[in-house]
């Protein structure tokens, strides 16, 4: 039963809200209801307006609709729940990672009046008990969760009494894994959801590709037709962006001095390791008549809450952390932000720098690296190159654990948490287990019966999967260093949005005005853009990232010299033989007729086009059906197209999981005996005991191995 029924919306053309009704106004919203947001905005935080789209976030969370709200860093997303929390009448729970972003929350809230709490493992189980025993009797209006208590066994026993108007998640990204900071327990979000009565659900963050926004809705089990789903610009033009690559420590050391020496207010230096941090904070406070703290997750949580509080307060100008510094801190005068090593992903870049200039005045980023940095980071990630032989020793522990009932399993015994839990997550998904609890490093499992033989397959398919998207997140970042076009430019177009205006100070690639190529000409800016958007089409066709599609220098030429033909195609900087018959046409069309209409814009994933990503990822095919509303014999279509497709060995494992080998030999064996049977006499020859979609799926197995015979000839 739905517990939500506070403020829902009457045949009447009513709004009924604790007991009262509210008479509509053609703005779909109550003008009560409507009052009392602007009451709140206005005597309880303290502000004269709102930023662009928290009004309209903040009234679909008052009609009880689901969001996905993507705003950048700066631009207010907390008030987007904390203020109808003030409103609603049960509580705004909030799932958020981390525990720094959570006290910093509940002092300010707690400062304004708002009865907010959290519940950590770092509180005596007392506390706890307190604060779900206040929860219980509806006297609290906001409760944050880290996603590791989800599923503790206090919480999950107290849910059937605890209520809830509002879920929160924030820094949504971390649900997917093709995010920049994938955590495992926020695949548990959807379960936990479904346990609270399925209350509206406001999914928040800063950055997230078209792939990450499709893959948060899926996860949370929401689509764009239930779902509404707020896009802000990436940009934040009072934002200065440079980089600069050095050739040794010393040169970097002298940079990063010089800027802080130059630069007045606050700076968070941002460095790849906690044993960098460290070193920085002390070289630096050496050098300087000011202290300089230092904050990353391995410090006693006193010294990281003493030296976030002391940021905050402003008794603290500098700080040098790793990448969990600064999420939600309430400083709004970051003046400058600095890399002293190269981000792993453009999307975790962009959470940095966001953090400078929140008041809009303005502000600089400064990304000072040195090759052997590049390089660092790349062996930073090929050490978790996936490896055959740790999936198949997980998969046969597995195996031995009872089935079809709860397990207690200790992770840390025998395999790094980190690691099997997101190999967990990945066999839930597949429908070979289920996480029912979680304490520490403890997971309470069942596994509903013997894995089959395609689950090791599949489980490092998957994995692979995930490394290969790595590595290109890494080669977007390296491109990005490397550029010498502007920079904005390259960020929209990472983010799959376009940059409308240069700001005057935009980055150290570009000024305001047009700059003449070397040969004096200069570039048509408008046919520039219409080339960036039909490479990001062509790059979400191919699948890959659209730098590898052509380079921004690249398309820069290309608008200068506006070649007419093939030869002259050829001739132009970063043009082959491959790459001119692979898009020669295509380029050539849209350098002649500079026409947008020959470029279709981007759009949300098909049905089928959603199937084969699902496929991919091993989701059964009943679930996938459900997921895209089609019929399951549709969805077998889908199924065909793919397995015909497939460049890798992923349809192999796929198929079977959903038809057992001896029935893919036996119906392949017919297709070989019977060439060009149709699917009712093949129904026949097996007198029924295939449906007619197993066959097909039998069928395409056969299609696509007797092709690959022929190509091997």
């Amino acid at each position: 039963m739905q517990r939500n029924s506070d403020c829902v919306r009457m045949r009447t053309g009513m709004w009924m809200n604790d007991g009262e009704s509210y008479g509509m106004d053609d703005k779909g919203i109550a003008p009560e209801l409507y009052h009392k947001m602007m009451q709140s905005l206005h005597e309880v935080f303290h502000l004269n307006e709102f930023r662009p789209k928290q009004q309209e976030i903040i009234t679909r969370v008052l009609l009880k609709q689901h969001q996905l709200a993507i705003m950048p860093t700066g631009a207010g997303k907390s008030l987007c729940y904390q203020l109808p929390a003030t409103i609603l009448p049960a509580v705004t729970v909030v799932i958020s990672p981390l525990l720094a972003l959570m006290k910093d929350q509940v002092d300010r809230l707690q400062s304004l009046g708002i009865a907010a709490y959290q519940l950590s493992h770092w509180d005596a189980v007392a506390e706890q008990r307190r604060v779900l025993q206040r929860w219980e009797q509806r006297e609290l209006k906001i409760v944050f969760m880290a996603p590791e208590r989800l599923q503790h066994p206090e919480i999950a026993a107290r849910l059937p009494v605890l209520s809830c108007d509002l879920l929160v998640v924030d820094e949504a990204h971390s649900i997917s894994e093709w995010g920049h900071d994938f955590r495992p327990d926020y695949r548990r979000i959807r379960q936990f959801h479904e346990r609270m009565g399925q209350p509206p659900i406001l999914a928040l963050t800063a950055t997230a590709t078209s792939a990450v926004e499709d893959d948060i809705l899926r996860q949370l089990g929401l689509d764009r037709a239930s779902c509404h789903v707020t896009r802000l610009p990436i940009d934040r033009p009072n934002i200065h962006l440079s980089v600069q690559v050095v050739s040794n420590r010393n040169e970097q050391r002298d940079q990063v001095l010089a800027r802080i020496q130059k630069e007045p207010g606050a700076i968070i230096i941002y460095a790849d390791t906690r044993r960098q941090a460290e070193e920085w904070a002390v070289w630096l406070e050496s050098m300087l008549s000011e202290p300089v703290a230092v904050y990353h997750a391995g410090l006693p949580h006193t010294v990281r809450l003493t030296v976030q509080e002391a940021f905050s307060a402003r008794r603290l100008r500098l700080v040098v952390a790793t990448t969990a510094f600064g999420m939600g801190i309430d400083r709004s005068d970051v003046k400058g932000v600095i890399n002293v090593g190269m981000p792993e992903s453009v999307d975790a870049y962009s959470q940095q720098w966001g953090r400078a200039g929140r008041d809009e005045n303005a502000a600089w980023s400064f990304m000072v690296v040195t090759p052997s940095a590049m390089h660092r980071r790349r062996h930073m990630i090929e050490r978790d190159r996936p490896r055959r032989e740790d999936v198949v020793q997980l998969v046969q522990r597995l195996q031995q654990l009872p089935t079809q009932r709860p397990f207690w399993w200790s992770l840390n015994t025998e395999f790094e948490p980190e690691w099997v839990e997101n190999h967990l997550a990945a066999l839930e998904e597949m429908g070979q287990i289920q996480v029912l609890s979680k304490r520490a490093t403890d997971v309470q499992l069942r596994v509903h019966g013997p894995l089959p033989d395609w689950t090791i397959a599949a489980l490092f398919d998957r994995m692979q999967r995930q490394y290969r998207h790595r590595m290109e997140r890494f080669e977007s970042m390296r491109a990005y260093v490397q550029t010498k076009t502007c920079r904005r430019q390259m960020l929209g177009a990472y983010f799959e949005q376009d940059l409308v205006t240069r700001p005057e100070s935009c980055c150290d690639c570009c000024d305001v005005q047009k700059v003449p190529d070397a040969s004096g000409e200069v570039a048509d800016s408008g046919l520039e853009d219409r080339l960036r958007q039909w490479r990001r089409e062509r790059a979400r066709q191919d699948q890959v990232a659209p730098y590898i599609i052509f380079s921004d220098k690249v398309l820069h030429q290309l608008c200068v010299r506006r070649p007419r033909d093939l030869a002259s195609l050829a001739q132009c900087p970063g043009m082959g033989a491959v790459r001119v018959g692979r898009y020669g046409e295509e380029l050539l069309s849209l350098l002649s007729t500079g026409e947008a209409d020959a470029v279709s814009p981007p759009g949300m994933k098909s049905a089928k086009e959603e199937a084969w990503i699902l496929f991919g990822e091993g989701m059964p095919l009943a679930d996938i059906a459900r997921r895209v509303h089609r019929q399951p014999s549709t969805v077998t279509g889908y199924l065909e197209e793919w397995i015909a497709a497939s460049q890798s060995s992923s349809w192999q494992w796929y198929c079977g999981s959903i038809l057992p080998q001896s029935a893919q030999r036996a119906i392949v064996r017919a297709c070989e005996e019977m060439p060009g049977a149709t699917l009712r006499q093949l129904y026949e020859a097996f007198h029924g005991d295939y449906s007619f979609d197993a066959l097909r799926i039998g069928r395409a197995i056969y299609q696509k191995l007797r092709g690959a015979a022929y190509a091997s000839r």
